[in-house]
């Protein structure tokens, strides 16, 4: 079987003269190589599982020069990598490798690499499975999904950029012992065919420890206990009822990746943190065959949070969407601008278009209830008009408080009578007759006195002027105020003013 190799140029540093130790990146993933390859991260992941690359000299496989220690593949962003391939956004294949130094070949190698330093490069011997990789874009780039590795050597000149010797000192290869920050990238599956649900939150476990919080969130926050769930966020896997991880849900990964691009509240972390977190969530993404939205600057996300606050209390759905969508500043101002212009274009209607559609203000609603009060005032003087001045009568002592106020100078004359339960003026009493247990019968009453016809006739009048209506109009439908005595509308009136709708 022929093999294909990758070349590139790494920082070679030995990390024990004596045991001919040596660690480098020898494969880069995430960038585009000289060749018009790109290696997409998580390209590694199953050919590790099956088989450890063995150190050969150029590519010869019949002249092996080291053993491999350790291999694993780090994800774009990891704090591992070289800092040139960090901020290229490239992750990369970790190798601790052991040069024989009991052989030719082997003590010439790790004396190359200790000699050309920087200058070193590496390159791979692979294959692609079928099926393992596709072409993508105009410029017809080969993304290789999936290989299978056999083997590593140092070269003089390398096809992939960035690639670098590197040493981590008292660090082992693995994953880091991280007490905060961003959790490192790991494999365990995906799904999108279930909603996404963040009330799934409540199904985590609490306490418990970092491994299992690793499994379902994508940060630590700094300086906390790991053992509680409230100091995690970002989360983004399936938590069944009873606790259990499970796979990372693609609305999950939707979300987290918006949030840290300015969507809805935004994210606080910025720097690695911040792009520890990406590098996670993207891994995930990578799994489902799917590409991840590009991470903004810090810069660009804190423009879209400084423009969502000058707008306290704006409706920002919209433009969240289209963070989510990955939309630059540009076109997230443009949409903005957008949707205001249209909001103050509709708020721009005249009174008599308020009138025409039949919508009724708040004001408008004010102003018929200060007009319902006025008549209602109007019509209960004109009543007390025409009841006139009527004499009360008290049957408490004649300089009383109570009498002056209540029947006032024009009061009658009174006398207590119990035997009628009240008072009665003299000539009342003469209509009612003796008190009780005499034998007097009770005088008739004096006859009323007819009024003149001519006041008849002008009542009469008065009551048909009232009641006509003009020929051709339709009767006025009956006043409810007229159905109530003035007693009532005195105790409604007075309801109404003194209510916090009269004031």
């Amino acid at each position: 079987m022929e093999l294909e190799s990758k070349q590139a140029q790494v920082e070679a540093k030995a990390l024990n003269d004596a045991e001919g130790t040596v660690e480098a990146v020898v494969s880069v993933t995430n960038i585009v190589d000289n060749v018009n390859d790109v290696i997409e991260p998580g390209a590694y992941s199953d050919t590790l599982q099956k088989r450890i690359p063995k150190g050969v000299w150029s590519h010869d496989t019949t002249i092996p020069v080291a053993r491999t220690l350790a291999a694993i593949e780090l994800e774009p962003g990891d704090d591992r990598l070289p800092k040139h391939l960090q901020e290229a956004d490239a992750g990369g294949v970790l190798v601790k490798m052991q040069f024989n130094l009991n052989t030719t070949r082997g003590r010439e190698a790790y004396e190359d690499i200790k000699f050309f330093g920087g200058e070193q490069e590496w390159s791979i011997g692979y294959s692609v499975p079928e099926g393992g990789s596709e072409m993508k874009g105009e410029t017809g780039v080969r993304h290789i999904k999936r290989l299978e590795w056999y083997e590593y050597s140092p070269v003089l000149f390398g096809a992939a950029p960035g690639t670098a010797t590197v040493s981590v000192k008292e660090t082992p290869i693995g994953d880091p012992e991280e007490e905060k920050g961003p959790i490192a990238g790991h494999a365990v599956g995906f799904a999108d065919d279930r909603p996404w649900k963040p009330s799934m939150y409540k199904n985590v476990r609490s306490p418990a420890d970092k491994a299992y919080y690793s499994k379902i969130f994508a940060f630590l926050k700094n300086g906390e206990d790991p053992t509680f769930k409230t100091n995690y966020s970002f989360i983004h896997h399936y938590v069944s009822s009873d606790g259990s991880p499970g796979a990372a849900a693609l609305g999950g990964l939707r979300e987290g990746i918006g949030s840290l691009n300015g969507a809805r509240g935004g994210s606080v972390l910025r720097g690695s943190d911040r792009k520890g977190v990406y590098n996670h969530l993207a891994r995930h993404y990578r799994e489902s065959g799917e590409k991840p939205l590009d991470l903004k600057s810090d810069e660009e996300m804190e423009e879209i949070l400084e423009l969502k606050a000058s707008l306290a209390g704006f409706d920002f759905t919209e433009i969240d969407a289209l963070i989510d969508e990955g939309a630059d500043i540009t076109e997230i101002k443009s949409t903005l601008e957008d949707i205001m212009a249209n909001d103050a274009e509709s708020t721009e209607t005249t009174e008599a278009e308020v009138a025409d559609t039949g919508v009724i203000s708040t004001q408008s609603v004010i102003n018929e209830a200060i007009m319902a009060l006025n008549t209602l005032s109007e019509r209960l003087s004109d009543l007390e008009e025409k009841a006139g001045d009527t004499p009360g009568f008290s049957n408490t002592a004649p300089d009383s408080s109570e009498r002056a106020e209540g029947a006032g100078a024009d009061a009658p004359e009174v006398v207590e009578d119990l035997s009628h339960g009240g008072t009665l003026t003299p000539d009342e009493m003469a209509v009612a007759g003796s008190p009780a247990g005499g034998d007097a019968k009770p005088a008739k009453a004096p006859k009323v006195e007819e009024a003149p016809a001519e006041e008849e006739a002008e009542k009469a009048a008065e009551t048909v002027e009232e009641t006509a209506t003009e020929d051709g109009e339709e009767e006025k439908a009956a006043d409810p105020i007229d159905g109530l005595n003035l007693s009532e509308l005195r105790e409604f009136h007075d309801l109404i003013t003194y209510s916090d709708l009269g004031e």
